[in-house]
């Protein structure tokens, strides 16, 4: 999925631009030449760091794919159980049933988006404000 790859990208260049940060620091100190650029490169990538958890927090990439599959799962298996009839699936109202639980599982995926993107927002109202 499109919010799986962006995450595992994201990760991947976090991970490799942290690493490089302590390897380049030690190689400024040792070679002259090498002191500016060094230095430079190192808060780049230090920046590029902090970007990168920035738009993993804020985009939720690992959350929302998570949940997608979850509800892609439950969905398939509702299509299992409908068409081989069983249970819930085994009466003359089927179709019906199973209509109203593929719209109760979208709903509920929804639902959660929601809360994950307010979730995301720095200066969304918290809820537990003023309660006592």
């Amino acid at each position: 999925s499109l919010n799986k790859n962006r995450y595992y990208y994201l990760r991947i260049a976090e991970i490799v631009a942290a690493a490089m940060i302590p390897f380049l620091s030690g190689l400024t100190l040792g070679v002259d030449s090498f002191k500016y650029t060094g230095t430079v490169v190192v808060g780049v990538l230090g920046m590029l760091v902090t970007i990168i958890a920035g738009i993993l927090s804020l985009k939720r990439f690992q959350e929302n794919w998570l949940e997608y599959r979850k509800t892609a799962e439950s969905l398939k298996r509702e299509k299992y159980l409908f068409e081989t009839q069983v249970e819930p699936y085994h009466t003359d109202n089927r179709f019906n049933l199973f209509v109203q639980t593929v719209e109760s599982l979208l709903a509920k995926e929804n639902t959660n988006w929601s809360q994950n993107m307010l979730k995301a927002q720095p200066d969304a109202p918290n809820k537990t404000e003023g309660k006592k």
